[in-house]
């Protein structure tokens, strides 16, 4: 447990270095973003505690990390309170969409389900229907992840980098693709093909979530592609 604690530290401190030492140089210098480059790390570090707190603490009472995935939802909404008006241009946690791009973002994003869905095909691993699996996957996974790197950790980052950087449009959406991306690999366990594909599509929504104005479309994006990924699983 504790070799496990130190390499996903460190590899999690890298993560927040690149992201950090990337925004500081394109940003503009003002004491408002870099208390928001300190509320990233402090956002990406309650997640992570969140996460391994009911493992470390013997606090799992079901098959699934149910409740790891509700202390972190419950932290990220407190995170998003506390620290409200360093998101005033970018609040992302509301409904109402940016009704100018619906149109574009509803192609992207049906053309992005397609996709993932051709890579789960691509790489299913055949198993019998779990229902409590199923429901986790398809309401507190996405819920926990969206509130994170969508709300809080893109609404952080876009405040620093709301303009194109070099040929990069809205470089903050690709800071927390790369972000979701390599989150879903470790020193431990590091499937190269898997990250890449969550790097560009957590690019894509981002993208659409700023373009929207809002979570909700990404949301329901990432309801549907866990619902599908279990389901073609099922032998």
């Amino acid at each position: 447990m504790l070799n496990f604690l130190v390499g996903i530290t460190l590899y999690l401190l890298m993560l927040i270095a690149f992201v950090s030492i990337f925004t500081i140089i394109f940003m503009e210098k003002t004491k408002e973003n870099y208390h928001r480059i300190g509320l990233f790390t402090i956002v990406f570090f309650v997640y992570f505690i969140m996460r391994i707190l009911p493992n470390i603490i013997g606090f799992n009472n079901f098959e699934m990390p149910w409740e790891s995935r509700f202390l972190a939802i419950f932290s990220g909404a407190l995170l998003f309170s506390f620290f409200r008006k360093h998101f005033s241009d970018s609040n992302y946690l509301k409904l109402k969409q940016d009704k100018q791009n619906l149109k574009t973002t509803f192609f992207v994003s049906v053309a992005t389900i397609i996709g993932y869905f051709v890579y789960l095909y691509l790489r299913r691993h055949p198993q019998e229907f779990n229902l409590e699996l199923f429901l986790f996957i398809s309401t507190v996974g996405p819920i926990e992840e969206e509130l994170f790197f969508r709300v809080l950790i893109l609404g952080l980052l876009i405040g620093c980098l709301d303009k194109k950087v070099l040929f990069i449009k809205y470089p903050a959406a690709l800071l927390s693709g790369i972000v979701f991306g390599l989150w879903h690999g470790s020193f431990f366990n590091f499937d190269v093909i898997n990250v890449l594909i969550n790097c560009v599509y957590g690019y894509i929504v981002g993208w659409i979530t700023v373009k929207n104005k809002s979570v909700l479309v990404p949301a329901i994006m990432h309801v549907i592609i866990n619902t599908i990924g279990h389901l073609i699983n099922i032998s």
